[in-house]
């Protein structure tokens, strides 16, 4: 096995399927939907700010790289 892939736990990988498989059509659990709303109440107001910021940095650099790609194929 190569060394940077670490191993699965094969009862948490049979957990992960059961929960997908309860889900049903959905495609998510009920854990999961309540997850964003539980991890928003538990962040501050400022971290919440700065979760935002780098993911609007993050949009806006991608949108740049392409814009930038897009140029050097009209040259």
């Amino acid at each position: 096995m190569d060394n940077n892939k670490k191993e699965k736990n094969p009862a948490a990988v049979a957990l992960g399927k059961m929960s997908a498989a309860k889900a049903g059509a959905v495609g998510m659990s009920k854990k999961g939907r309540k997850g964003g709303k539980a991890r928003a109440a538990a962040l501050s107001p400022e971290r919440q700010s700065e979760i935002g910021r780098n993911a609007v940095a993050a949009r806006w650099a991608k949108y740049r790289a392409e814009k930038e790609k897009e140029a050097g194929k009209e040259e």
